[in-house]
């Protein structure tokens, strides 16, 4: 499997998409500002990317990234009063070398 959304999280994703208008596809990255991992904007493909559509979702990611990091995991936690998407793949998450 290449990218599994959990229920959770494609509810979340179907609640922004609700109002949003523009592009409905969500790129997801590589995110190093805090740290080695992954996010999700609201982005049109490029020229690299592969677009994968989940229960109608499309999501789009760059072919080289993808490489690296599959499978690629979208879950939507609650924790403490927060709540966000978690993205997990097989990246490293970081340390010494």
């Amino acid at each position: 499997m290449i990218l599994e959304v959990t229920e959770k999280a494609d509810k979340a994703i179907r609640q922004f998409l609700e109002n949003r208008t523009g592009s409905s596809t969500i790129r997801i990255l590589r995110q190093n500002a805090l740290g080695p991992g992954l996010a999700m904007v609201f982005d049109e493909p490029e020229e690299n990317d592969l677009t994968v559509t989940v229960r109608s979702i499309p999501f789009s990611i760059n072919r080289d990234l993808l490489d690296k990091a599959r499978p690629i995991r979208i879950d939507f936690v609650e924790y403490g009063g927060l709540r966000g998407f978690l993205l997990t793949s097989s990246l490293p998450t970081g340390g010494c070398v």
